[in-house]
């Protein structure tokens, strides 16, 4: 009978701590449900609000003394033909290159000054300006094709690809991105699948396991792992198409928020200066901001064309060469 009496109350505990642990999991099912979307708004919405309408008694400057392409370079990791034509238009407010209308268009000249530190794709640019006839903006843009320099020992058939690793091999000098960049993608987007892995399925999941126990009155740990089981299997199906999905959205956040995961730790310590310049400069463009006096807009407008059309929010700009 005392046999009979401590068995009872064996599995009365054992039922007990299995009742708590089932609400457990219940209350977990519900905080997930509740709290992952209101995380994710949290997010969006104080990055939303930075760029809200205010008023700027100052100018700002780019940090570290980036020029265009490399700040462009830092939010895409590529470069194209806008941030050639950045180069050549922040080369002309430096007076390193100047704009002259001919009977047939516009041409670019070298000059009038000279300065000896530049960088490898400044010099190519200067070069090829530099011809009595001048030349179009549309020709220099081509210029970095099949180019072989002893920054780049690589003979290149696309344009782009060689301005960026000119770009890319100036940057890593000053120690501001790394050499090989492709495990830190591979981590970011990996942890943009776990996320989605999370949201689309197992967070569904759960909460479909969640109110089939409130509806029951009961919950069951069997059925729960059952449909841990189909969670685990449909990821397994849709790891393939999620890991497309998941880069594309990862790059796509590097063009907002950088590309995190090519820069270095002594770069990482301006990030918020530089994401708050990339901020400034499509304000500026997009005239959200109040200045002061129209002297001063007009001279930060100017200032900050070059990066606004490396950053790509000019979107004619060919049409300031041509």
């Amino acid at each position: 009978m005392l046999t009979a009496l401590s068995l009872g109350a064996v599995t009365m505990e054992v039922m007990g701590a299995k009742l708590i642990l089932e609400q457990w999991l219940l209350f977990l099912a519900i905080a997930l449900f509740v709290i992952s979307p209101l995380a994710f708004f949290k997010r969006w919405f104080f990055y939303r609000r930075r760029l809200k309408r205010q008023p700027i008694t100052a100018e700002y400057v780019s940090p570290l003394d980036l020029n265009p392409a490399e700040m462009s370079y830092l939010f895409d990791g590529k470069l194209h033909d806008r941030e050639v034509g950045a180069t050549i238009i922040h080369m002309i407010q430096r007076g390193l290159l100047h704009l002259k209308k001919m009977d047939n268009g516009k041409r670019i000249f070298a000059g009038p000054r000279i300065e000896a530190d530049l960088k490898s794709y400044e010099k190519k640019l200067v070069e090829e300006a530099d011809t009595a006839e001048g030349i179009e903006a549309s020709a220099l843009l081509k210029r970095f094709a099949s180019l072989k320099t002893k920054d780049v020992g690589m003979v290149a058939a696309s344009k782009q690809l060689v301005f960026t690793q000119l770009v890319h091999s100036d940057l890593q000098r000053r120690q501001f991105v790394k050499n090989n960049s492709t495990p830190r993608f591979l981590i970011g987007v990996v942890k943009v699948i776990l996320f989605m892995f999370a949201i689309l399925i197992f967070l569904p999941i759960l909460s479909l396991w969640g109110v089939s126990a409130i509806s029951a009155g009961t919950t069951d740990l069997e059925r729960l792992l059952s449909f841990a089981k189909l969670a685990l299997v449909l990821s397994g199906i849709l790891a393939l198409p999620f890991f497309g999905i998941a880069a594309l959205i990862y790059i796509q956040r590097g063009r907002i928020v950088g590309c995190d995961w090519i820069i270095t730790e002594k770069l990482g310590r301006q990030w918020s200066q530089i994401i708050g310049f990339r901020q400034y400069v499509q304000l500026v463009e997009n005239e959200k901001l109040e200045f002061q006096s129209e002297e001063l807009k007009k001279r930060s407008k100017n200032d900050t064309l070059p990066y606004a059309v490396a950053l790509g929010f000019v979107k004619n700009w060919r049409d300031l060469l041509s």
